[in-house]
């Protein structure tokens, strides 16, 4: 199977760097050209979290049209999504009978591609596994998680679980892929956007009594929507669950936290901010995750969060 993975951050190589094994001939396409050349010349390291490191010699590229694959599985920030459409229609990677799999933060990455591919089997799939960039060709592992991929008539979901499974993940097939994705959308709503105001680590959210307060709320209101729009999570999803992920995450920097602390884009609004949207569309008043959310639009560029926040939390409350 020829494979090839979009995007170039810390998950999308460290998943580029496993299954590099099972597919020898992978490609990764981006547009960090630092990490394209270090990783080219020196390969890719990663460090794992009992501290052991190991090379693999993946393929980095900008986009181009050196042939079709498979197999394009999407790691691209998700507000990267429609420039990666774009470039995969450009460069010409999908054959007609190519797959493309989604493993994305966020929501909407689906209907994106679906709307530039219609006429291709697009997979959504969900992974709690994280990864941190440490420099221009090295990789943390900073929690071994799950690949969860939705059943689908159109696509042999079996080869491509085999394919994780032989590269060391614990893969599983969801009948109903879409309550996979709303329990992740929901732990990223009530956790990703308090880390990034307060920048504290995600066991913090869940030990200190305020931020916990808040979490449980963002949540609550999560799943209120979510009933609305008739998604029914399970019953195990609820706040001890959370309190679970923060403390299984205790040390890990939320992605959006990292990407506040470089002074980037974030993808809040395809967490809280869609969120919103589907609240709306269905009546339902998500008042803390439009005011948190209000609350970061606010803040300038350059800002830096701290627990200093907490206090515009209680004008809020």
């Amino acid at each position: 199977m020829k494979v090839a993975i979009i995007g170039t951050g810390a998950l999308a190589s460290l998943f580029a760097s496993r299954l590099w094994a099972a597919s020898p001939d992978l490609v990764v396409f981006g547009n960090w050209q630092a990490r394209i050349d270090a990783v080219n010349l020196h390969g890719l390291q990663i460090q794992e979290e009992n501290g052991s490191h190991s090379t693999t010699h993946p393929k980095y590229s900008q986009f181009n049209n050196l042939h079709t694959f498979d197999l394009l599985i999407v790691l691209v920030k998700s507000y990267q999504t429609q420039h990666a459409a774009e470039q995969i229609a450009k460069f010409q990677l999908l054959s007609p009978n190519s797959n493309i799999l989604t493993l994305q933060n966020g929501m909407g990455n689906l209907e994106l591609l679906q709307q530039a591919f219609p006429h291709h089997n697009i997979l959504a799939g969900s992974t709690t596994q994280a990864a941190l960039n440490l420099n221009d060709h090295t990789v943390k592992n900073t929690g071994n998680g799950q690949v969860l991929l939705g059943k689908t008539s159109n696509i042999q979901v079996g080869t491509l679980q085999e394919l994780f499974t032989r590269s060391g993940f614990h893969c599983e097939v969801h009948e109903n892929i879409e309550t996979v994705l709303w329990m992740k959308l929901l732990v990223n709503c009530s956790i990703n956007i308090l880390t990034a105001l307060t920048g504290v680590r995600n066991g913090m959210v869940g030990e200190h009594p305020v931020l916990r307060k808040y979490m449980f709320q963002l949540a609550d209101e999560g799943l209120t929507v979510a009933a609305k729009l008739n998604i029914h999570l399970p019953a195990h999803f609820n706040h001890e669950y959370l309190l679970e992920v923060t403390r299984n995450s205790k040390e890990n920097q939320s992605s959006t936290l990292v990407d506040v602390l470089y002074h980037r884009q974030t993808e809040l609004d395809a967490m809280n901010g869609y969120l919103l949207k589907q609240a709306t569309e269905v009546g339902v008043e998500c008042r803390l995750n439009k005011q948190l959310m209000e609350l970061y639009h606010k803040q300038p560029k350059e800002f830096v969060p701290s627990m200093e926040m907490l206090t515009l939390f209680e004008e809020i409350d």
